[in-house]
């Protein structure tokens, strides 16, 4: 199966539609989320659903979804999903000039710490920004700030999982960048000893090219202080392939510090 973006429903858009946020507290057992999608499958075309569990052994649905009939209200979809022995709560709310933004959740969540959602390219854009303003200065500062992300982050996985593990399953964890939207994380051949090359596909940095940056200074300090948190070891970073320079792919010569 080709793995593909996820979508994800800050807001939807489609003009001429009667569209509904359906958000239902359910019991945490099995079945629960079954009986719930049956009732509304009658009444309405779901076109993004999200579900998770709470602390107190509850479960919450999110639904995005379209009208089936122009005479569809909220009142009448809150009673439908309270009629479910399986909610426990739900709350309805209908969106306006054929737009449908989320009115329930307050930002994101991952691993009991805050997230938020920014365009690709708004940020490729900002980071072309601090280079027009600062040049060599704006390369530095945003090296320094991958690499203090990378280690925040390597850190986390450190504090879940142990180093030993770490070590063991690293390939598998790089996954993470690319399910975030970072880019796509591939390990080339060891050179020249300890020395490796590592490749960035789709790299976010790239999303835009301005044709002012020519190298992705944030991630390639993400890189390293990602490593310096999760293996200890100290790396000298350079990019020798960039998309912004023409290239297919971002790539990195890593070399250990003695």
């Amino acid at each position: 199966m080709d793995h593909v973006a996820r979508r994800t429903f800050p807001h939807y858009f489609a003009p001429g539609k009667k569209l509904f946020q359906i958000v239902v507290k359910m019991s945490d057992e099995p079945g629960s989320l079954g009986r719930i999608l049956n009732l509304l499958g009658t009444r309405v075309n779901l076109v993004g659903t999200d579900t998770y569990t709470m602390k107190d052994n509850t479960a919450i649905l999110n639904a995005f979804a379209e009208a089936l009939s122009p005479n569809e209200t909220t009142e009448k979809l809150q009673k439908l999903v309270l009629s479910s022995n399986a909610a426990l709560d739900a709350e309805v709310t209908e969106g306006r000039e054929g737009i449908l933004v989320d009115a329930f959740h307050t930002g994101l969540e991952a691993d009991g710490e805050s997230l938020m959602l920014i365009r690709r390219k708004a940020l490729a854009r900002m980071l072309d920004r601090v280079h027009a303003l600062l040049g060599t200065g704006g390369d530095f500062l945003l090296y320094e700030e991958g690499f203090a992300i990378g280690k925040a982050n390597g850190e986390g996985f450190v504090k879940m999982l142990g180093r030993e593990k770490i070590h063991d399953i690293i390939g598998y964890l790089r996954n993470n960048l690319s399910a975030q939207g970072w880019g796509r994380v591939a390990v080339g051949e060891q050179t020249d000893g300890e020395a490796s090359h590592l490749m960035i596909y789709d790299c976010f940095e790239c999303s835009e090219n301005p044709g002012s940056r020519t190298g992705c200074h944030f991630f390639r300090g993400y890189i390293v202080g990602n490593r310096l948190a999760t293996t200890g070891q100290e790396l000298a970073a350079e990019e020798v392939r960039c998309v912004l320079k023409g290239d297919k792919v971002c790539e990195f010569l890593l070399t250990p510090k003695k």
